[in-house]
């Protein structure tokens, strides 16, 4: 049997989420090194535009009609939902933590 008193010694990290914590759905990310060297990157998720106006025609009993005319933004809007900066052992460690965990992923 080992003494407990030549063990390793170990330390604890809780995890405790904030009262503002959110999950986020990405579709993908974009950034890059920042003036002070550490790592932004921006988490966006993809959709369809929505929008800004839609004009309809009237009929004469006063009921809404055709759609006329749709004003907005055309194609795919990425809007970027979070940004989060890392400092280079930090952005090593996901990158490690990623890897393992596709890894892990294939497997199953």
């Amino acid at each position: 049997m080992s003494d407990p008193e030549e063990a390793s010694p170990t330390v604890q990290f809780h995890f405790i989420k904030t009262a503002n914590y959110v999950a986020h759905h990405a579709d993908g990310a974009l950034g890059g090194p920042t003036p002070a060297g550490s790592l932004y990157l921006a988490f966006y998720a993809e959709r369809g535009s929505i929008p800004q106006m839609i004009e309809h025609a009237l009929s004469p009993d006063g009921t809404l009609g055709e759609s006329v005319r749709v004003a907005g933004k055309k194609g795919i809007v990425r809007e970027i939902q979070t940004g989060v900066v890392l400092n280079k052992t930090a952005a090593q460690n996901l990158v490690e933590f990623l890897q393992e965990t596709l890894k892990s992923m294939e497997t199953l």
